[in-house]
This record gives C-alpha cells, structure tokens and sequence, in this order.
C-alpha cells in the first residue's frame, strides 16, 4: 500500500496496519504541516517517510517508522537560515487507550515508543509529530557554536593557541609604565 503525496491527508487502521504487516511510503510536503512550517526559517521541501507494520516478539501491535529528509532551520545564535538533516528510525508499540499505556512498565524490554493507536489514525499528525520530537532544542551553525564557547570561556581560548602567535592587547602599555620608586 503507497500513498506518494496524499501523506498529510491519509489515515490508516494501525492494528490492522500491524496484523497485516502492511507498509505505507512516500512523502509529505513540509508546507502540508502547519507545526513544523511553524518551526522552519523556510517551509519548503519534503519529508520521506516509510512505515512498515509489524507486531513485536511478544505479539503486540507496532510498526517502525522512518524518516528523512532536509529542512532548513534558524540559527538561534545569528538568526540566518541552517541546514538540518533529518534521518530517523523508530519503532512503535500501538495501545488502544492511555490507560493502556500509562498500564505499561516504564523500562520497557525494547526501545519501542508507545502510541495510542486508533483505526483510523493520521499519517501527517503522526509523521509532524516525530520530526518534531527529531528537531534540536536550540539549532546552531558550527561556527555559530563556536563563537559562543568563544565567548563564554576566552580563557579556554587562548589557552589552545600558543604564547607566541597569542595577540596582547596591552602589551604595549607596559612600556608606558614608569618604574617605581625607591
């Protein structure tokens, strides 16, 4: 079963989904998610997605859940557009209610998510959700990251760069010193 473009708008039995071992592939646009567009310096651009039902070892409903693609983000430290590759892979396990899964251990045996599935779950909310869960709390360039551990420790700076090639500002202030008297 492939839905290419409907992605957004598609809605899916998940147990059966699970039962059937069916798999659903293509790719929604990011403009079609209004909550990561909402997150985006550009909405432009396509996530990839792959789902591929299957139950766990124990038998329990679940699918793995796969996506990619390339956003662009803004740099929370100088305010101009980055580039943020997203690739994830994540299991799910499908419980029919909260209380089901709050039921559920916290240390699980797997590193299976838990999802309250429904028979006629939305493929879009579901995918917008995980990118989301995927994006960094705080995006930075590298050379943005650096300039910022630059300036909270200058000390850890100049200590990485040798005495010789180290700038000293007030180096030249101390001929202006007169020596002291007797």
């Amino acid at each position: 079963m492939n839905a290419p473009q409907a992605g957004a708008d598609l809605r899916f039995d998940a147990f059966e989904l699970s039962r059937l071992r069916q798999r659903l592939a293509g790719h929604i646009q990011v403009a079609r998610l209004p909550r990561l567009a909402a997150e985006l310096a550009e909405q432009v651009g396509q996530i990839d997605y792959a789902v591929q039902g299957a139950p766990d070892a124990q038998g329990h409903p679940g699918a793995s859940l796969s996506l990619k693609g390339a956003l662009r983000l803004r740099c929370e430290r100088c305010g101009e557009p980055l580039d943020f590759s997203l690739g994830r892979e994540v299991h799910f396990r499908f419980v029919r209610s909260e209380a089901e899964a709050d039921a559920l251990p916290l240390e699980g045996e797997g590193d299976e998510e838990v999802v309250v599935g429904s028979t006629s779950m939305s493929l879009g909310d579901w995918i917008e959700e995980e990118v989301l869960l995927s994006l960094p709390v705080a995006p930075k360039h590298e050379v943005c990251i650096a300039a910022a551990l630059a300036w909270e420790n200058p000390e850890g700076l100049a200590e990485t760069q040798p005495a010789e090639g180290r700038r000293q500002p007030f180096a030249a202030l101390a001929s202006l010193r007169k020596p002291p008297k007797h």
